[in-house]
């Protein structure tokens, strides 16, 4: 743009043909390397495919430092491939959400965490926090 800009205060017209061209060239390959990156985006998100096994594990750990312990987690069969994605991301969502509000508001000092689907592919996620109380 600042080069742009410049146009106006080239005297001679050859040379501010010159320089338009070069900001035209310029703006083709920034069009270019843009396409280039969205296409490549896309295309490592179509080759790997979200595993909602693990994203569970990431939420927990990162969730861990906010609640100051690691919650316990319990993975059942068929997490992976059986379950569509707005479910999941519905299930994320939530998980994040109630980690985050166990942090701020329940006290605990333990949390168990348990994601399954049963055979008829219904998502279940549970997640109960505890504060033991020593006496003292």
């Amino acid at each position: 743009m600042s080069l742009e800009g410049t146009v106006p205060m080239i005297g001679k017209p050859e040379a501010a043909g010159r320089v338009r061209n070069a900001v035209d060239a310029m703006d083709e390959t920034i069009k270019d390397i843009r396409a280039t990156i969205f296409a490549l985006l896309v295309t490592s998100r179509e080759e790997q495919p979200s595993n909602l096994r693990n994203e569970i594990v990431s939420i927990v750990d990162e969730m861990a430092p906010m609640l100051g312990f690691t919650p316990s987690l319990r993975l059942g069969h068929g997490l992976d491939g059986r379950v569509a994605a707005e479910p999941a991301e519905y299930l994320l969502t939530a998980l994040r959400e109630a980690l985050s509000n166990t942090a701020r508001h329940a006290r605990a000092n333990h949390v168990d965490v348990s994601v399954e689907v049963d055979s008829a592919g219904d998502l279940t996620l549970r997640v109960a926090d505890k504060r033991d109380r020593h006496p003292g």
